[in-house]
């Protein structure tokens, strides 16, 4: 039997898998953004108002971006940590794995907020086939939905070992 020794495949299946999903969820609120941007330079709505002029979507589309680039620099440095204990050989403690477990888990809720709120700064137009957003958005929320997405049990999972009980989640 020949076997692979490469770091790569030093890394456990679900520090992979956990952010299988969640992952996908920044590439959706990405373009969720770039999509609301192409619109709001142009879209004039039902009475009269032109988008970019909106406070809501000029809100909407600041915090939708600020919240991507944060949620793209905890998952890579958390990435990066993974990769580096691959490469040594050492195992990330436990309250670390399940903090990262949690983040990731935490991923398509923030990218599902602020989805929702760019298709609301949309107004009623926004819901309609035609606009990608209304796409994005269901996207996010089916990822949501992924068990490995479940952010309340693995927010729970963090906090309980913090406060001292005993860990319950065999998959960090």
């Amino acid at each position: 039997r020949v076997e692979n020794t490469s770091w790569l495949f030093r890394i456990p299946f679900t520090h992979v898998f956990q952010r299988a999903v969640s992952t996908a969820c920044l590439g959706a609120l990405d373009g969720a953004i770039e999509s609301f941007t192409a619109r709001g330079t142009s879209h004039v709505g039902k009475h009269g108002n032109k988008m970019a002029e909106d406070v809501n979507s000029q809100t909407a589309v600041t915090e939708a971006t600020i919240a991507l680039d944060q949620l793209k620099l905890v998952l890579f440095r958390n990435y990066a940590r993974i990769v580096d204990a691959a490469k040594t050989g050492i195992q990330l403690s436990l309250e670390e794995r399940l903090l990262q477990r949690a983040q990731a888990a935490h991923v398509p809720k923030l990218a599902g907020y602020h989805a929702n709120e760019l298709l609301r700064a949309c107004a009623g137009s926004g819901t309609y086939k035609t606009n990608m957003i209304e796409r994005v958005f269901r996207d996010i929320h089916q990822g949501r939905a992924h068990i490995a997405n479940n952010t309340d049990a693995y927010v729970r999972a963090y906090g309980s070992h913090v406060l001292g009980i005993a860990n319950q989640e065999p998959f960090v």
